[in-house]
């Protein structure tokens, strides 16, 4: 029987649905370029249980096991998108989507947004609003160093990412207003930093009182 596994913590939360997303990817890749065969998806199985439930064989051709690929990809996004939303919650306690100016407030209005999207169609998440309370403009700059990690260097500069929701209600989740999937991965892994940061200063309470009380009397002294 699979074991279950249960996250202790945000950071892990985010990590497992993370390593999920990057396996969704490597299957996918590993299929494209013939590492993994097709009777692998073609072939019946068994779930490993004490039921040992069969899974019947499936007469897929090419073209049908890559649109399951891109399915599983999305539904792994899906799965690191709520993982974020969650640990924010968590983290930094209730949103405050009337907050267009605060980057924080901005990133956590536009990745609950993009779990709304996914909630309502798993394989074409749509843009839905009800209400107005996100119905304005969001703008998150992801800096370079979160996106030099995992870019291997191929983007040299900070990616900015501004969504008007007023516009977008309605509409289906276009990956290229994110610049590729990539995009929201980048998203999702900045606020993964803001998470690490936030709980770092938590386990150090002098520290951050010391920054709440230095704040203001820098800000004085640059006005």
């Amino acid at each position: 029987m699979l074991e279950q596994i249960h996250p202790e913590n945000p950071i892990q939360a985010i990590d497992e649905t993370y390593k999920t997303f990057v396996l969704a990817m490597r299957i996918q890749n590993g299929f494209k370029e013939g590492f993994i065969n097709q009777k692998c998806f073609t072939s019946s199985i068994e779930i490993p249980s004490d039921l040992r439930m069969p899974i019947p064989g499936q007469n897929y051709d090419k073209r049908a096991i890559y649109r399951q690929f891109h399915n599983l990809v999305l539904s792994a996004t899906a799965a690191l998108i709520i993982a974020v939303d969650t640990a924010l919650d968590e983290t930094f306690g209730a949103k405050n989507p009337l907050n267009t100016q605060d980057p924080i407030d901005s990133l956590r209005a536009i990745i609950y947004m993009l779990r709304c999207a996914w909630s309502h169609d798993m394989a074409n998440p749509k843009w839905e609003l009800k209400g107005d309370k996100y119905r304005r403009t969001y703008q998150v700059t992801v800096p370079l160093q979160t996106i030099s990690t995992f870019s291997s260097g191929r983007i040299t500069d900070s990616q900015i990412y501004e969504l008007d929701f007023a516009k977008l209600d309605g509409k289906y989740v276009e990956l290229a207003l994110f610049r590729g999937i990539e995009g929201i991965i980048f998203l999702s892994l900045y606020a993964r930093e803001l998470i690490d940061q936030k709980l770092k200063k938590s386990q150090n309470p002098a520290m951050e009182l010391f920054m709440k009380d230095l704040l203001p009397s820098i800000g004085a002294s640059n006005a």
